[in-house]
């Protein structure tokens, strides 16, 4: 029977363990910090090595062929490939942005191009425990706008304004059945 132990750069197989022989043959390169694979890989970056070596012969399988799928495993979260969503997200952590906290808060300090921004900006609101935004309707600004009804208004045209001709069309021109 042979059985293999996993470190982090190869997999090494092991005879089995005889009477002489200590149980764990690397006891001694376990207790000793493994060198990195690369330097510029961080060790929590390096991927995992699988514990089992890959079984060519078919008759040693352990489950029957229709048990097994050649489906890959879903990804870990601890892995590198967008495991943030299994994980809940606590207020102070969602203030903070980054690749692993989140989008960040709902400030107008941050923002996309169409939106107005700047440091010093007045927030609406506050965010709860389980990362929800909460608006404050006493923090919103709100705006007046003066009543025009009984204002006569005249129309004024700047003189160099370009001449806008105006033509007329048949209702049929205009409705020829397509919708904006």
């Amino acid at each position: 029977m042979e059985r293999v132990f996993s470190l982090r750069t190869s997999l090494l197989p092991v005879s089995a363990p005889s009477s002489r022989a200590p149980l764990f043959p690397f006891a001694r390169t376990a207790r000793r910090p493994l060198r990195r694979e690369s330097p510029a890989l961080a060790p929590w970056r390096w991927q995992a090595v699988p514990t089992e070596a890959p079984l060519t012969n078919p008759q040693r399988r352990s489950e029957p062929r229709e048990l097994q799928s050649d489906a890959p495993e879903p990804p870990s979260p601890f892995s590198g490939s967008g495991g943030r969503s299994f994980f809940a997200l606590s207020a102070p952590r969602l203030a903070k942005v980054g690749p692993s906290k989140g989008r960040g808060p709902l400030l107008a300090k941050y923002a996309s191009s169409g939106f107005k921004k700047g440091f010093g900006a007045v927030g609406l609101g506050r965010h709860t425990k389980k990362g929800f935004f909460i608006i404050n309707p006493m923090l919103v600004p709100m705006f007046k706008v003066p009543d025009l009804s009984n204002c006569n208004l005249k129309c004024y045209v700047a003189p160099d304004a370009y001449r806008v001709v105006q033509q007329s069309f048949s209702k049929q021109k205009i409705d020829d059945g397509e919708d904006f």
